[in-house]
């Protein structure tokens, strides 16, 4: 009789913590007080918008990015289209752990380690020995030279503190642009140049199962980078010529 009722103990104990996780965002997460955590603070963040280019675009118009950009290996990631699965970038920021100088997750039981061959198989990019740490900043790195350095006008340039986007010249806007929604993107801020922002501008310039998974598409209206964003800047075309609104300029046939 005492080996019947531990026996029966047992299977019941097996069959309670055999059930099944849910096959959604609520089981992917076993932990309770990360559950908790995760839809406190993750579950309802708002996924920023996803942009791309055509590069071929900005080369009829002029442009000397897109040709810089594909001798560094960036053409596949500017381009890249498709679709994103909100959920699981949620999850995969919320599980993001750098130790060791190894970045990692976990997404429905999958373990991700951001290594080379993530950035050179998925994104496409070159992985360069000599690469500069824009992050870590350049000695004797002129900040104000630099900026001033990109404006139309930079006689006209008083606010020192404040290092607005607003008075670039077409390219190097263009390229700030990029850096800001594509390369280094960020929810807020975008006509404010970081020091970052104008390494990154001088470097480029011159030289998961997912099945039944929230989807969302890249390719709807406002997702390129194209004509309207130059109207969104204050530049209008004139045959193949970008010019801006404010500025004097000769008419151009």
């Amino acid at each position: 009789m005492a080996d019947s009722r531990r026996h029966r103990h047992k299977t019941t104990g097996a069959s309670s913590s055999s059930q099944p996780r849910l096959a959604n965002i609520d089981g992917w997460i076993s932990d309770q007080g990360k559950h908790a955590d995760f839809v406190n603070s993750w579950q309802e963040r708002k996924i920023m918008a996803v942009k791309f280019i055509r590069l071929d675009f900005f080369r009829f118009y002029g442009f000397q990015f897109p040709n810089t950009f594909a001798e560094q290996g960036l053409t596949h990631l500017l381009e890249q289209k498709g679709c994103i699965y909100p959920d699981l970038i949620r999850v995969f920021y919320f599980n993001l752990r750098y130790r060791d100088g190894i970045i990692s997750t976990k997404v429905k039981g999958v373990r991700i380690i951001l290594d080379d061959d993530v950035w050179t198989n998925v994104a496409q990019l070159p992985i360069w020995d000599d690469a500069v740490k824009v992050h870590l900043g350049l000695e004797d790195f002129n900040r104000m030279m630099t900026f001033e350095s990109f404006l139309r006008h930079p006689e006209r340039q008083t606010n020192r503190r404040q290092l607005l986007v607003g008075g670039f010249k077409v390219e190097e806007r263009m390229i700030h642009y990029l850096i800001v929604w594509i390369f280094c993107p960020r929810a807020t801020n975008h006509a404010q140049c970081s020091e970052q922002d104008l390494l990154l501008l001088i470097l480029e310039f011159k030289g998961v199962p997912i099945e039944g998974e929230l989807v969302q598409t890249i390719e709807v209206v406002g997702s390129e980078i194209g004509d309207t964003t130059f109207r969104q800047m204050g530049f209008i075309t004139r045959g193949r010529v970008l010019i801006h609104k404010d500025d004097d300029h000769p008419d151009v046939d």
